[in-house]
């Protein structure tokens, strides 16, 4: 049975309807694997202890990352700044991005999870959001929440 050129122009208008609804309404978890102190306006200590962030998720085993290196970790300074993420893939968030903050079960500083926004995108894998850094813990992961476009445009 064919359809006609009226019912195919309907049912090309409900799906993209339905297309457009989805794509409007649904918000995108995307996991991250820690949280980590940043030094340098570039949060260049990352890149130039581990060489990359992927090289720091890689190193990072059981809990603790293992390389020898001065990161912050054992400074004064690892209890100041912003709280930071870091993702296995790249995340493609964008400054000033409502996000929803949360970690997995048993995370060292629970005042981290809730709604936060980006205040910096450091690179693909590393973002700095607005709530103060408390300390150092072990790797941490979890997950961030977007928003959806409707929300945002209302």
């Amino acid at each position: 049975m064919a359809l006609s050129k009226k019912q195919m122009i309907v049912l090309g208008g409900v799906s993209f309807a339905a297309l457009g609804a989805y794509l409007l309404f649904r918000s995108k978890k995307i996991t991250f694997f820690d949280n980590v102190w940043c030094g340098g306006e570039e949060c260049n200590n990352i890149t130039e202890c581990f060489g990359s962030p992927q090289a720091y998720i890689t190193d990072c085993v059981e809990g603790y990352c293992q390389a020898d290196c001065d990161d912050g970790r054992s400074s004064d300074f690892e209890n100041t700044g912003y709280l930071n993420l870091i993702f296995p893939e790249p995340h493609g968030l964008k400054v000033g991005e409502k996000i929803f903050i949360n970690q997995d079960a048993g995370a060292t500083y629970p005042e981290y999870n809730g709604a936060d926004t980006v205040e910096k995108v450091y690179n693909d894998y590393i973002i700095r959001t607005s709530k103060a850094r408390r300390g150092s813990t072990p790797v941490e992961g979890g997950t961030v929440t977007t928003s959806s476009v409707w929300s945002r445009l209302f």
